[in-house]
């Protein structure tokens, strides 16, 4: 372990009880759970000393606690990366076998882990296996000396003979500092389709299920609003649109008073599909009571956010043959930028 050395290093501390893994470099920092879903919480740029994620307070398992109606995921939601499969969306619902609830399950369970360090770069290795689901799960976590990049490598198996449907989520939500009300949002797409019908949420602000060239859409009131830009105008949103027809796998989130620029990119012939999350202020109960202020770009490979049983019937969700595998690819940069 080299915690407390210059350059790169990878290591393993305590924070609340929660064991935390953290790969760092001159320019970056990341952080994640190992036993919470291999959730990512921090995505530091160090010389700005900004996490472009979102951070809720981390809430220890309490198995004497019903789950809520929303489900266990919402109970204990830090903010932040998950990585969650088979089924998105909030939805409750009954398949294969199982009672499903939002965002099942692979963010909810303990993953196994190693560090390994090299004069150049840290890697976290992670696996888990999923209970209600046939699905083994590989991740590599990469981070290069002097590199403004990281890398997380996936791989999905299907341990059992049967083919079976899933969906694959990657549940990002940015918030303050980065985020801000001059942030512009880049996404090589053709289309934009919006929740529903019904409203995603009585704080929705998108006419539901209409479809318009990207980045334009309207709004409840058959308004003309640009979603390349935040809808900061509207004092409490709860709401969810999705991008489609992707010309390329990546996006792209500019915050000119932060001075800070994030891109993700993803292979688009498995995620076809970008969750726009808009949470600011919203929604005004269970689970924030109005106290976030959010947004989020999420790599699906399926819509709309109602679950894997809803994916199939509008034949969005994706196969994984029996005894066959799937593999995906991420890179993070963060790099300055001026307001010029």
């Amino acid at each position: 372990m080299k915690a407390f050395s210059n350059g790169i290093r990878a290591y393993e501390w305590s924070y609340k009880q929660f064991k935390v893994l953290t790969l760092e470099n001159k320019r970056l920092r990341v952080s994640l759970l190992p036993h919470k879903g291999s959730d990512i919480v921090e995505i530091r740029y160090k010389p700005k000393d900004v996490n472009v994620l979102l951070v809720l307070p981390l809430k220890f398992f309490l198995t004497t606690l019903p789950p809520s109606l929303r489900g266990t995921f919402f109970d204990y939601y830090e903010g932040g990366w998950q990585d969650i499969m088979p089924t998105a969306g909030e939805a409750s619902f009954e398949l294969r076998g199982v009672r499903w609830e939002a965002h099942g399950e692979s963010s909810l369970i303990p993953w196994e882990y190693s560090l390994i360090e090299s004069n150049d770069e840290v890697n976290i290795r992670l696996s888990t296996e999923l209970i209600r689901y046939p699905f083994k799960i590989e991740k590599v976590v990469k981070l290069r000396e002097d590199s403004d990049s990281f890398e997380v490598y996936e791989k999905i198996t299907n341990a059992s003979d049967e083919d079976l449907e899933y969906m694959w989520l990657q549940h990002i939500m940015f918030s303050k500092p980065f985020l801000s009300s001059d942030c512009r949002i880049d996404i090589p797409a053709k289309t934009v389709i919006t929740h529903g019908p019904p409203n995603f949420s009585d704080l929705s602000f998108l006419k539901p299920g209409v479809s318009f060239e990207w980045p334009y859409s309207v709004t409840r009131e058959d308004e003309k609003v640009d979603l390349s830009t935040l809808p900061t105008r509207y004092h409490k949103v709860y709401d969810i649109a999705y991008v489609t027809d992707l010309e390329e796998g990546r996006f792209s989130i500019s915050s000119l008073s932060c001075g800070l620029s994030l891109e993700f990119r993803f292979p688009k012939e498995v995620f076809k599909y970008l969750w726009l999350m808009y949470v600011f202020g919203g929604p005004s109960e269970y689970p924030w009571y109005g106290r976030v202020w959010a947004f989020g770009v999420m790599p699906c490979t399926s819509y709309p956010a109602c679950g894997l049983l809803r994916a199939i019937e509008n034949r969005t969700a994706r196969t994984l043959k029996g005894n066959g595998s799937i593999e995906a690819r991420f890179t993070i940069t963060l790099h300055e930028i001026s307001d010029a």
